[in-house]
């Protein structure tokens, strides 16, 4: 309503109330105002915000998953689109002709002298061992050497039948008392499955992540009927067979004075007492250095606080780990567990940051992050092949400066970052580790990271792709303990089947702990070396 002279009141007080109602009007509408300020500035940055985390999650969908392009990486899957023009890839020196220079494509690798070798012999024909000079009486040709090539073949997987056939006598007097040969104690008794045939089935699911589902459909191509059903129940038999390795193993790993740890999720269909899509966890440990490589998995039902301090009741040291609160528990105040956070997940969640920032975020506070992270990473190249004295000592005289440079960086972005933005919750989680992952300079011994761990979990992610599903807890059990083995094998140079093969055949024999002891992988080891 407007007003006007005339519509002024001529009394004082009632004038005066008209004034100090419209000033309350007013004040209540700059309130809004500044209210609805407020809310659209708060929109804007939570749009911000949703814009930045889309952009992130379509890159991770449908952009490179690497953040640093390797050399040559653009050829790794061209093989079926070579070029057919008649220049054969197998010539062992070939030259490209690229624009201004010339680059030679290098020598292909000589096939392994350890292979066996097939001999076939090429000769010329009779009439072909005759000279075939005009100027010659067609003398017969002397042999004088012979060119060599190789090719490498491969002979599909063969099937046999081990018969065993044991030996039975009699009195010949009596005709009644009849003795039998024995029979070999087995990994699983009265199974047709013989140690080979385990050790293959268990190196093709846990270490090239071959479901039982397809190595059934394998077999069924030679014509061997061997439904899924009895080889899951062949891998529980031989995971509990194997118990006694895997227990030594995981002692040696609370001996040493760095652990890496890392945990994640499998499903497991049935479980008492979860549902269906409900998540359980496997958790790894690997024995850091120096001495005796090891990694150990195992299968618990949760990601609780409980399992960490299960797992490091009895250890003292180091523990390595990403920044998981479960195990604050276990490494606070005057615990004998001193906790190391890894620079690896610190970095990773820039990158992420940067993958959703404009103009792949050039000068952005993720981007000086990542640098200065490098600038760690290089140091750690340069001490790599150091002993441990040596590293520790280029830590303290440069890692450590730059470790203080980088604090003194991260309290600055710290008040000039929005906290809920990708690089907000980064510089947050770096703030939060900060204690931990500046530690790693105490000692050559430890790492910058907890990549030891992620290396050897990274075999049980990629078979989960393939099979997805543990049915039951003893089946993930059993996964843990063969992933044990086989990733523990592998960590100390030793072939995966041949171990498996020579574990399954003397385990069932083995009388004593000290028989046990020399089947552990590293003992294996020696004891081919000795041979």
């Amino acid at each position: 309503m407007s007003i006007t002279p005339e519509s002024l009141p001529h009394d004082v007080v009632a004038l005066r109330a008209m004034i100090l109602r419209i000033e309350l009007e007013k004040s209540a509408l700059r309130s809004a105002n500044l209210s609805l300020r407020s809310k659209t500035q708060e929109l804007e940055t939570e749009n911000a915000r949703l814009h930045q985390e889309l952009k992130y999650f379509l890159s991770q969908k449908y952009g490179r998953k690497a953040d640093v392009v390797h050399p040559g990486q653009g050829r790794l899957f061209d093989e079926a689109e070579k070029s057919a023009d008649g220049a054969s890839s197998e010539i062992a020196e070939d030259v490209l002709t690229v624009p201004l220079h010339i680059k030679s494509r290098g020598k292909r690798r000589p096939l392994s002298p350890l292979l066996e070798r097939q001999v076939i012999l090429h000769d010329l024909s009779d009439n072909e061992k005759h000279c075939s000079n005009p100027d010659c009486k067609g003398c017969a040709l002397k042999e004088i050497g012979y060119t060599k090539s190789e090719q490498l073949d491969i002979i599909p997987m063969k099937m046999i039948v081990l018969e065993h056939q044991r030996k039975k006598y009699a009195c010949p007097s009596c005709e009644s008392n009849v003795v039998t040969a024995a029979m070999p104690q087995q990994p699983i008794p009265k199974s047709i499955a013989s140690p080979g045939l385990l050790a293959h089935t268990v190196v093709s699911k846990y270490g090239d992540a071959l479901p039982l589902y397809r190595q059934e459909a394998i077999l069924g191509r030679l014509g061997i009927d061997l439904p899924r059903s009895t080889t899951s129940r062949w891998m529980i038999e031989v995971g509990k067979l194997v118990e006694p390795l895997i227990n030594k193993i995981s002692q040696k790993i609370l001996e040493g004075p760095v652990i890496h740890s890392d945990e994640t999720p499998i499903q497991v269909l049935n479980e008492s007492g979860k549902s269906v899509g409900s998540k359980s966890y496997m958790w790894v440990m690997a024995r850091g250095s120096p001495g005796t490589k090891a990694v150990i998995f195992q299968y618990h039902s949760s990601r609780s606080q409980i399992v960490p301090k299960s797992l490091f009741a009895d250890y003292r040291g180091y523990l390595q780990a990403d920044g998981y609160s479960g195990y604050d528990p276990i490494t606070k105040d005057e615990s004998p567990i001193r906790r190391i956070g890894c620079w690896a997940h610190v970095r990773r969640k820039f990158v992420d940051a940067l993958k959703s920032a404009p103009r792949g975020g050039e000068g952005t506070v993720a981007n000086g992050a990542v640098r200065l992270i490098k600038e760690l990473y290089e140091i750690e190249r340069e001490v790599k092949d150091m002993d441990s004295d040596g590293r520790y000592r280029v830590r303290q005289d440069r890692a450590l400066p730059k470790l203080l440079e980088i604090r003194v960086w991260l309290d600055k972005r710290l008040s000039e970052v929005l906290p809920k933005s990708m690089t907000g919750k980064a510089l947050s989680y770096m703030d939060n580790e900060w204690e931990y992952l500046s530690r790693y300079v105490e000692s050559g011994e430890l790492s910058i990271d907890n990549n030891l761990a992620e290396r050897a979990i990274r075999p049980f992610a990629i078979g989960r792709k393939n099979w997805m599903f543990s049915d039951t807890t003893h089946g993930a059990k059993a996964s843990a303990a063969l992933y044990s083995l086989m990733e523990t094998a592998k960590a100390n140079d030793v072939e995966p089947y041949a171990y498996l093969k020579h574990v399954f055949t003397e385990i069932p024999k083995a009388g004593s702990d000290e028989v046990i002891a020399a089947l552990l992988p590293w003992e294996y080891k020696r004891n081919i070396l000795r041979q």
